[in-house]
Order: C-alpha cells, then structure tokens, then sequence
C-alpha cells in the first residue's frame, strides 16, 4: 500500500541555494519521489546538468548526469523531521520522525529515514548516493533488498541533448521575497538564515483568499549542509527538519556499501 513520508531536499544552482519539499511515495520495496518546490507552490524543480543534489536522511533525489558530491567535508548527524497540521474539522496531525546522516570525504552520502505507513508503523528506508560511481543506491532493512540505480558520471560520456522546452503559457503572477536573517550558531556551527516568502493571489487555483508559505533555512558554509528548514504553510501545516548531534569526522565506510546478504536489483544508465 502506497504511503506518504516527508524530508527535505538541498540543491545548489549556479550558488544559489533552494530548498525543496520532498513528498516520498513508497510502494513496496523502491522509493519514488517527487520534489515540489516551496519557491514556486507547486512547481515542478528540475535538475540540470550543474546542480548538486544532496537529500539529508531520506533518499536521494538526482538526475542522470547531475550526481556531484560535496568533497572533503565529512560529518555524522542524526536528522528530525516534524510535521504539524490542523485539519478543516479542527482535528490536528502531529507526527515526529527519525533519521540519519553521513557524508565522507569523496562526498557520499548516506540517509536512513523513517516512514509512516497508513497503520501507524514506522518503517526505516535508507539511501546511498556514490558520485564516484554514478549510482544511487535504495535499501529496504525489512525485506533485505537493494535498488541500485546507476547514472551516467559527468565527463564520461556526452549527455543526450535535452528536450525542446514545452509551449510557454501564461502564469498567474506570484509573489516571492528572500529576506537574510544574519547568523546563528546551530550545533556548534555558523550558520546563515535566509526567509522565503511566497504569496499566490487570491482565485489563482480557487482560493478565495491569498496563499502565504513561508520557507527558513540555515545552512553552515563549514559543512555546505543546511542545518534547519522551517516551512509554514497553510495547505500543508508545518515541517520543520534540523540535524543534530552533529559530528566531524569520516563515518565507517560499511555504511556506503550494500550488506552481503541482501537481494540486489541493478538498473542500468539510460541510453
């Protein structure tokens, strides 16, 4: 039975930083994701051939081609997720997960996330991201399976070229304004905030009122790591994701491979 867990996701374009809302939708063993951008509502947020895509405690998210690791910075952290929503017959949805993070010095990464299921189980899902090796890797603990999706690496081999763009139409206007917060120390780390606030008007999609989300991170330029998102909004109530009990140092590079007694299932590059 499908179910839907909750993370956020760090993409890093021509330096400048978004934070998207990763929605994961589990379907038997493979996660499938989609990544809604908080900048733009519910635009779809694609990455190109320059992004970074690095996703603290769920899976990962990248395309073919796009996998970079953030090199020579690595660190331990543990990851919480909480989501609080008020629905419309005033009954309230509070849900708090667990997670881990590792990054090593070759900029792998590893994400081990919690999922609810519609039983109210939580399942442990874990993501591993090897930019060497153009793979991304997916592991079920429960049924001891292993999804090992590989990309093409940048440099390898030329990229296909990219789809002709859709037919432009017309877009409600929208309201977007970035505010920096300054700095903060997080964990023992510098941190710098910068706020989003992102305004659709009134009848745009059937409301009758405007809608306002609004999107706090604070990222460490030590780690190259956002530290907290917060985000508010009133389809969805409010996420917050933060790392704690943050480490420096090389986490043990088992974690990086998939265990000898698990069922592996490989998906070749695209053509």
């Amino acid at each position: 039975m499908p179910v839907l867990g909750f993370a956020f996701a760090q993409f890093e374009r021509d330096n400048e930083y978004q934070i998207g809302l990763a929605l994961a939708l589990t379907e038997d063993a493979p996660m499938k994701a989609l990544l809604v951008s908080l900048t733009f509502f519910v635009a779809l947020l694609i990455p190109s051939s320059v992004l970074t895509a690095q996703v603290a405690g769920s899976g990962s998210m990248v395309a073919p081609g796009s996998i970079r690791g953030i090199e020579g910075k690595p660190f331990s952290a543990d990851v919480i997720n909480q989501l609080s929503r008020v629905l419309a017959d005033g009954n309230r949805i509070d849900q708090e997960t667990q997670g881990k993070m590792y990054r090593d010095s070759q900029g792998r990464i590893r994400g081990e996330n919690e999922v609810f299921f519609s039983n109210g189980e939580k399942h442990l899902f874990i993501s591993i991201t090897d930019p060497s090796q153009g793979v991304t890797i997916s592991l079920d603990p429960s049924r001891k399976t292993a999804r090992i999706n590989h990309h093409p690496i940048p440099g390898e081999r030329p990229m296909p070229p990219p789809p002709p763009p859709p037919p432009v139409t017309a877009v409600p206007k929208q309201s977007h304004r970035s505010e920096q917060l300054g700095h903060m120390m997080i964990e023992g780390f510098d941190a710098v905030g910068t706020k989003w606030t992102d305004t659709v008007p009134a009848n745009v999609i059937g409301n009758a009122q405007p809608l306002v989300s609004v999107t706090e991170t604070w990222r460490s330029p030590e780690l190259h790591e956002v530290l907290v998102v917060k985000n508010s909004d009133p389809q969805n109530g409010e996420n917050v994701r933060k790392l704690v009990n943050i480490q420096r140092g090389e986490p043990d590079p088992a974690l990086f491979q998939v265990p000898a007694d698990y069922t592996v299932t490989d998906v070749p590059a695209p053509r």
